[in-house]
């Protein structure tokens, strides 16, 4: 295998991996270092600034380590003084998570396209 071919290995690799990847964060992770080896420095920034919001990321890896698998829904520890161990489902902070994390598999998806017309590599 040449060193082109290696790197469109390399690049299908990561970007299956990121498509894979359950974790919101690492999934942006993953994001961040495909946009940057494709050379796609606009969403490598936009990708940077999300990693780098410490509340959302904070409330992210909170929900993340609440979530209920066999539910497929997300829920947090309510804030209440009166019920404080309550688990309450919540939608918008899950719908802003399934936003980013749709907005960059569309990015995903055309830079897959642009690697594919220039590169004719498939998955």
């Amino acid at each position: 295998m040449n060193e082109e071919e290696n790197s469109n290995y390399d690049t299908r690799s990561i970007i299956l991996q990121a498509i894979a990847e359950q974790g919101t964060i690492r999934f942006l992770e993953s994001c961040y270092v495909i946009y940057e080896a494709t050379d796609n420095a606009s969403h490598a920034k936009k990708t940077l600034a999300t990693l780098n919001d410490e509340e959302l990321i904070r409330k992210i890896k909170q929900l993340e380590a609440l979530t209920e698998e066999n539910e497929h829904k997300i829920y947090y520890y309510e804030d209440d003084e009166y019920s404080p161990k309550r688990l309450v489902y919540k939608t918008e902070l899950e719908a802003t998570i399934r936003k980013i994390r749709n907005e960059h598999l569309k990015l995903l998806a055309t830079t897959l396209k642009d690697l594919n017309e220039s590169e004719e590599f498939t998955l």
